[in-house]
């Protein structure tokens, strides 16, 4: 196994991280309790396994405290979908194809990794899985985001992208397996809150970024 032990320079990058990450996902839970924000458990279990996949390939490749921000991602998308189902009270019936597609993927690729994570080619396929599954599940955000760019929330984007820039500093390894992941989403985060001022730039709305949707 690698050695995870980070010098100075790594830790203060991982800790301002992971700061980003907790107060991120803090902001969610809390307005998850207050009602005002509705994430569906289902699809946030999926993201929390794609999420889980990208940390352990991190972990395994020697990111080491790189890693962090990616390990209390996927916690938090596992507490969000309880914190949600237990103030929701979700049915079977409340999820539409988008969430068990989500749950699918993050299964999948959770099989692929443990089924492989001992091959030569087992990391970075995982890799390759987690980051297109979570690019797939960015569709219906851009939908929703062309028709009614008010209902989704540019601030999460914001904080989930901002997120993983120290995490580069952080890593003890970069290599494709480590760096892959984080990279895109992102810049696919930053896109959207781009994509979402843009549109309400187009329908004469005033742009904005603060607000609390966040997404991993």
């Amino acid at each position: 196994m690698p050695s995870f032990e980070p010098n100075a320079f790594q830790l203060f990058w991982a800790i301002v991280g992971v700061a980003f990450t907790i107060a991120a996902y803090t902001v969610m839970i809390i307005k998850t309790l207050a009602g005002k924000a509705r994430p569906h458990p289902l699809g946030w279990l999926g993201f929390g396994g794609l999420t889980a996949v990208g940390f352990f390939v991190q972990w395994q490749k020697g990111a080491g405290a790189g890693s962090w921000v990616m390990g209390f991602t996927f916690i938090a998308c596992f507490v969000v979908a309880g914190v949600s189902q237990r103030k929701g009270r979700w049915h079977l019936a409340d999820f539409d194809a988008w969430d068990w597609f989500a749950l699918v993927l993050g299964l999948g690729c959770g099989v692929l990794y443990a089924s492989s994570r001992n091959l030569s080619f087992g990391p970075l396929a995982s890799t390759i899985w987690a980051t297109l599954g979570d690019l797939i599940l960015y569709i219906p955000i851009v939908r929703n985001a062309k028709m009614r760019p008010d209902d989704e929330i540019a601030t999460g984007y914001f904080l989930n992208s901002v997120k993983f820039w120290p995490t580069f500093y952080a890593m003890s390894v970069l290599r494709l397996e480590t760096y892959l992941y984080p990279a895109v989403i992102a810049i696919v985060n930053m896109g959207v809150v781009i994509y979402l001022n843009w549109r309400r730039c187009q329908l004469g709305l005033q742009p904005r970024l603060i607000s609390f949707r966040l997404r991993s």
